[in-house]
């Protein structure tokens, strides 16, 4: 029993050291996304589903799996390493997802809303304001 415990964390420990790798790509989309909405907490479940593997995107994540479709930027970010990994990050992967987020913006959803509208009220999945905090020093 104590082998089996064993391997059970040698593959989890092997899971986690190689899972930094496979989640960057789209911790980068993450960010930029928050980048442009500095006011909004943005999590994974902004374009995909929450509980289902990361391969389920809701429809705004299936607009930019659109707009990246035959591009294999996720693949070719989990090929390169170091500098080239960081290079292509900066050059390629983030305009990318910026001129994808401008075109997406101006879309409407089923509701005829604009997804730019739908962030900045909060009102879209994933996406919420960040609570305000005030200063009590004063």
């Amino acid at each position: 029993m104590q082998r089996i415990f064993q391997w059970i964390l040698l593959i989890g420990g092997v899971a986690v050291f190689l899972s930094p790798s496979l989640l960057m790509a789209h911790t980068t989309f993450k960010k930029e996304l928050g980048k442009k909405y500095p006011t909004m907490k943005i999590s994974c479940s902004a374009c995909h589903v929450d509980k289902k593997p990361k391969t389920q995107r809701n429809d705004f994540g299936k607009l930019f799996a659109k707009e990246f479709k035959g591009k294999d930027v996720s693949a070719t970010f989990k090929s390169l390493k170091g500098d080239e990994k960081k290079k292509y990050e900066k050059e390629v992967m983030i305009p990318a997802f910026a001129a994808a987020l401008k075109k997406i913006q101006k879309q409407k959803n089923k509701a005829g809303e604009t997804y730019d509208a739908l962030i900045k009220s909060g009102a879209m999945p994933g996406i919420t304001k960040k609570e305000e905090t005030t200063d009590k020093t004063e």
